[in-house]
Order: C-alpha cells, then sequence, then structure tokens
C-alpha cells in the first residue's frame, strides 16, 4: 500500500470546510433553541438624538403585552439589562428598555416619547396592554414625564425603589382643588424599608396622594431591604412580572414560558453529518491506492487478530452499558445491573432504592442515575448525613404518598440548583438559596391543576401551593438536603440532628 499525497491534501482541504460548516450549523442550532427574539432598534427625538433600544419577546405569534422599562442610573445601559428583561420574556411579555441621559430629566422626556410612539406602531405590541416599569432613577424619570405628558400614560405603572419628584408638590398644595387629577392608571409601588437613596416615607406619602386621588395604589414595603433589594433583586422582578402579567392580560394563563429551549433540533446536524460521512467514504479510498505487497509476517497477524478481538470486547462492553438501563426494571434487569454496572461502593444504596415497588416497569437507567448523583453529590456538599437519612430522606424520589410517575427530576434540578449552593456549609443555608431561586422559576397559581411529575411542574413554571411544597423538597433532596413533608403538607430540612421548618420566603407575592 502507498499513501496518495494528493488525495490526502483534498481530503485536509475538505476536513477545514467540514469544521467551518459544523461551526456555522452550530451557530443556528443555538439561535433555534434560544426561546425569545431579541430586537434592536433606534428611535430619534424631534431634535435629532439617536436613541439606541432593545426589545425581548417570546417567539410565539404575538402581539403581546408591553413591557417598558426604564432602568436605574449610574453605569447601567441596555446591554445590562438583558436578564432583567428575559424576566418578562418568560411570561409572555414584550420587554423594551432603552438608554437615556442619567442627569438631564428634558432628555429623558424626549427619549421617552419617542420611545413610546415607536413601540405603540410595532405588529408585535398590543397597544391596549402597556405597562410601565420603572427603577430608581428611571422611577423618578418616568414618574414625572407621566405627570407632563399623561396621553401616554399606560395601563400600569410600576416604581421599584423610586423616590418623590418636584411635579408632585403642586397636588399636595394646600391651593390645589380637588378634581384636576392628570393621572389614572393603577400603581405598583414597591420600596425597602432600608433603602439609603430614596427614603421609604417618600413612597408613602406618594400612594396616600394616589389613593385620595382615587388611583389605585398597590403598596409593598419590605421589611430589611435596601435600594438595590439584595439579595432579592431577581425575586422582586419575577414577582413585578407575575403582577404585570395580571394586570394585562388576565385572561390568559400566568406562565407561558417558551420550551423550545427543552428540543434538541437534531435535525439542524443532519446536512452536515451525510458530508462528513461522505467525505470520509471518498477520502479514506483515495487515500490508499493498491500496491503489490509481501504476505504479513506471523507475529503481524497475531497482533491484527489481538487488536480486532479486544475491539470487540470494547464493543460488547460498551453496548453492555449502554443496552442494558434502557430495559424496564425487573428481577433480570436488576441482578445485572447490581452485577456489571453497579459499583460496589454503590450496591447498597442501588438495593435500597429498587426495593420500592413503585420502581416497576420503569426504565433501569432512572434508578441508576438516582443512585451515581445522589452518590456523587454527597461526596460533593459540605455537610454529612446518615446513611439511613441519606437513602429515605436524599436518595428517595418518593415525595408524598402520590409518587412521581417518572422519578426523572434529580439530574435536571441538580444542574439548575448546585452551582448555587456548592459554597454552603450547613442545609439551612442552603436551603435559603434553593426557596428564593425556585421562587423565581417557577410562579404559584392556586388554581394550577396538580400533576404527577415534578419536571413537567419545573418545565411549566407553573404550580399550586401544594405543588410547590413538593418541588421544593425534590430542589433540598437533589442538592443533598435531607428533607420531607411534614403532616401539613409543608416542606422541612433535617438539620443539626433534628428536623426543622423549611425557610420561607420573606417577600410575598404582589398579587
Amino acid at each position: 500500500m502507498r499513501l496518495n499525497s494528493q488525495a490526502f491534501i483534498s481530503g485536509k482541504c475538505g476536513f477545514f470546510l467540514l469544521v467551518i460548516l459544523a461551526f456555522i450549523t452550530a451557530l443556528f442550532w443555538a439561535k433555534a433553541r434560544d426561546p425569545f427574539r431579541r430586537i434592536e432598534f433606534s428611535v430619534w427625538t424631534p431634535d435629532g438624538q439617536k436613541t439606541p433600544g432593545i426589545a425581548v419577546l417570546p417567539k410565539q405569534k404575538g402581539p403581546f403585552p408591553v413591557v417598558v422599562f426604564a432602568h436605574g442610573g449610574g453605569e447601567i445601559t441596555i446591554s445590562l439589562t438583558g436578564h432583567d428583561l428575559r424576566t418578562f420574556a418568560e411570561l409572555g411579555l414584550a420587554a423594551v428598555d432603552f438608554d437615556y441621559n442619567k442627569t438631564n430629566l428634558v432628555d429623558f422626556d424626549k427619549r421617552l416619547e419617542a420611545l413610546v410612539k415607536y413601540v405603540l406602531k410595532q405588529s408585535w405590541a398590543e397597544t391596549n396592554a402597556v405597562a410601565w416599569v420603572a427603577n430608581s432613577r428611571g422611577a423618578l424619570y418616568s414618574l414625572s414625564f407621566l405627570f407632563h405628558h399623561p396621553e401616554y400614560q399606560p395601563q400600569l405603572m410600576v416604581r421599584l425603589a423610586g423616590g418623590w419628584v418636584p411635579v408632585l408638590d403642586a397636588f399636595t398644595n394646600s391651593t390645589w382643588r380637588s378634581g384636576t387629577f392628570p393621572i389614572h392608571c393603577p400603581f405598583l409601588l414597591v420600596h425597602g424599608d432600608k433603602d439609603e437613596d430614596f427614603p421609604v416615607d417618600d413612597t408613602i406619602r406618594l400612594a396616600a396622594l394616589l389613593r385620595t386621588n382615587r388611583v389605585s395604589a398597590n403598596l409593598i414595603i419590605l421589611p430589611d431591604r435596601t435600594h438595590k433589594f439584595e439579595p432579592d433583586r431577581d425575586l422582586i422582578f419575577r414577582l413585578t412580572a407575575e403582577y404585570c402579567k395580571s394586570i394585562l392580560a388576565p385572561q390568559e394563563p400566568l406562565v407561558e414560558v417558551s420550551q423550545n429551549c427543552r428540543k434538541l433540533y437534531w435535525s439542524y446536524f443532519i446536512p452536515v453529518s451525510l458530508l462528513s460521512l461522505t467525505w470520509l467514504f471518498f477520502t479514506m479510498r483515495g487515500l490508499f491506492t493498491c500496491k503489490e505487497s509481501a504476505p504479513l509476517a506471523m507475529p503481524e497477524r497475531m497482533l491484527r487478530w489481538i487488536a480486532c478481538l479486544l475491539a470487540l470486547l470494547a464493543i460488547g462492553d460498551t453496548t453492555l452499558y449502554l443496552l442494558i438501563p434502557q430495559f424496564p426494571i425487573n428481577e433480570t434487569t436488576l441482578h445485572l445491573a447490581q452485577r456489571y454496572l453497579v459499583p460496589s461502593n454503590q450496591q447498597n444504596d442501588f438495593i435500597y432504592l429498587s426495593s420500592n415497588p413503585s420502581w416497576q416497569g420503569k426504565p433501569l437507567k432512572t434508578p441508576l442515575e438516582n443512585v451515581e448523583l445522589a452518590d456523587y453529590n454527597r461526596a460533593l456538599v459540605n455537610w454529612k448525613v446518615e446513611d439511613q437519612i441519606f437513602r429515605e430522606f436524599v436518595l428517595s424520589p418518593t415525595i408524598d404518598s402520590k409518587p412521581d410517575v417518572k422519578f426523572n427530576w434529580r439530574r435536571p434540578l441538580w444542574e439548575n440548583f448546585y452551582p448555587r449552593i456548592r459554597h454552603e456549609t450547613d442545609p439551612s443555608s442552603a436551603a435559603q438559596i434553593i426557596v428564593r431561586f425556585l421562587r423565581e422559576r417557577v410562579a404559584i397559581v392556586p388554581d394550577c391543576h396538580v400533576r404527577d411529575e415534578i419536571l413537567a411542574d419545573w418545565n411549566d413554571g407553573m404550580v399550586n401551593v401544594t405543588g410547590f411544597e413538593r418541588i421544593y423538597v425534590a430542589a433540598l433532596r437533589s442538592i443533598g438536603v435531607p428533607a420531607r413533608l411534614d403532616g401539613s403538607g409543608h416542606a422541612e430540612i433535617y438539620s443539626d440532628g433534628k428536623w426543622v421548618a423549611a425557610p420561607r420566603l420573606l417577600i410575598p407575592s404582589f398579587l
């Protein structure tokens, strides 16, 4: 055999072309999995000022209720508010933000007016369902704009950590006569009682002024929270988004999170895969040309037979590990798993888990994954759990008398929650982080239907009160915190040798 150099060069060029094609395919694949559309635009003020803006909205067909977001001061720009806008878009709203001069109120008014006019002309905007959500300095400027331009007032005004504005003084003057108040849209006022920038008393005064003039004002005072609402800022935005959705589209489901990100879209890789196989076939065919050669020596023939034998053994071993977990659980598959698939240090945990009758008929891979991941997580966390407590309240995926029909929630929940608690040293502090992030992702809807799949509840982002307690326990178990439901159906954790109530959120729903 001799090497065909021309074929080698051609094959090398083809390989690089395939790499480029695969990269481009990956970009389109990633974009297809993105559940949101992002529209960058610019609007112009009457005096020729260019105002950059961005809109984040679901990929579903619109129009959508609109949230016009006015971010706070400092160095914040539209390039830094993507996470906030996505919070609104996850609930089926179109969220819009724009850049403005943080020190010039007149400039802000011109830019906001141009933005509102632009939004009202867009096909994706539901023009009779618009909310303004303003934070910090944006809350100051937007409220002033609202009183100067009441013709643009939205269906809802939300102020997060905003203060008093001078224009309000005219309506508190003793000479002002009631009945000429220019604003009638409802308000949601959220303020921390430890706000170091704008006193909470200013927001209380504003709420009183609005109510005196028959304007609906929902006032939320958050105890022990500063101007930036930390560590609950993301939760505040989630609750605000839910409130906006309930006002702007009360007839629609609260949660409309697009599930495109869960679809694999493997069809995008079919063309590049076929081209790769074609390239490989023709390259290997032309790479070597036949030439008369001497018969192989005995040692070389022996080595080739050994290589073939080892390849067959490797294929068989791989098939064993990939094929057996796909079979349903029964005595035979359990025996094979214990003998070939389960490491010795996980044998007792696997025997405990597989002895549960609820596993019968389910794929063998599910208990294998539960055991493997639970034991791996047990070695990672910074607290120790006794074997009996671990198996019954961490390893076991059974939460209550209504068992999950699939028991497949551990890995998805672990992947989402563990990175957030990996530095915590005790179950209580980890549980506090868990409940906050869980509420950021999952809405509590009292009349929501109770389902039997925890993973489905997590993916849909909507549960009732009972479902939230179940998924709370599942999330705690996924990161190694022993958890269960008490007699009242509330989550509790095992900490310092005793069962205690699981941490609760200090911030209630705004609804």
